[in-house]
């Protein structure tokens, strides 16, 4: 008898963990390897597991297809706790069975450094598959990821906003962090572009080797002027979701110690494709 409770105990858990739990609306992977197909309407949020570790040596997935004909897959990366190299999700467009091997066909690797990324479908039927793939035991915890079945509509803005990293940075430090950016966009029609950062700044003369502003893809430009309010110009075409930038500078060694670069992002220009 006591074996047959556990059994029983082990089975209800399990169970819970392969569909959407109504009361709190999650959608957990699968326990073991393979696929499962789950229709999204509206939004539900998508966890490896509901506490504690991901499970090791894994390679399970899913494919998340919009309930309304016509609509999109859209996925924001709340927070992720997988190291992106040995431990990572890896996201395919449209349908794709996901297993063991994992297919090649994927677009993006999904680990820290995707945290507060957007991706929306590209696929012509809506879709985006997922697949987990872990290595050995470890301490990571999984993800928590919103997944929204969108219907398409001509961008627009939602919000900009900026945070600085730090007032005060290393002494000779290269590529250090200043002000982090976040522009936020809603539909994924007729793509809307930034074409120019404008900055508001009090940086000391000859304090600094260069000032680059840099999106999610790399690179976007060098500021040629930093000692006064700046402009930095850009080319670069928005997502639907979270747009990701940030000002990183290299510092002069002989900078004096305890020196600020307050800077603050004043506004930016933007406009239709």
């Amino acid at each position: 008898m006591f074996l047959w409770c556990i059994l029983l105990l082990n089975v209800s858990i399990f169970a819970q963990q392969k569909a959407l739990d109504p009361a709190s609306g999650i959608y957990y992977l699968k326990t073991g390897d393979g696929h499962e197909d789950y229709t999204v309407s509206g939004e539900i949020t998508f966890k490896c597991v509901a506490s504690g570790n991901i499970p090791s040596y894994r390679d399970a997935g899913v494919c998340f297809t919009p309930a309304n004909a016509g609509d999109l897959i859209q996925i924001t990366i709340d927070d992720i706790d997988l190291d992106g190299t040995t431990n990572y999700l890896l996201l395919y467009q449209g349908y794709v069975k996901t297993g063991y091997p994992a297919p090649t066909s994927w677009t993006n690797k999904l680990g820290v450094a995707q945290k507060g990324q957007t991706f929306l479908s590209q696929s012509a039927d809506g879709k985006l598959s997922l697949a987990l793939h872990s290595a050995s035991a470890n301490s990571q915890k999984g993800w928590t990821i919103k997944v929204r079945s969108v219907t398409p509509a001509d961008m627009t803005f939602g919000s900009c906003n900026s945070s600085v990293s730090t007032p005060k940075v290393n002494r000779g430090g290269r590529n250090q962090l200043l002000l982090d950016i976040n522009i936020e966009t809603l539909g994924s029609n007729v793509p809307l572009s930034v074409r120019q950062f404008n900055f508001n700044s009090t940086i000391p003369l000859n304090s600094l080797q260069s000032l680059k502003l840099y999106s999610d893809n790399g690179l976007i430009a060098e500021a040629t002027n930093f000692t006064d309010s700046f402009s930095i110009p850009a080319s670069v075409t928005l997502k639907s979701g979270n747009n990701h930038f940030s000002l990183r500078a290299d510092i002069m060694p002989d900078v004096a110690v305890n020196t600020s670069f307050p800077v603050s992002l004043a506004s930016v220009v933007a406009g239709g494709e």
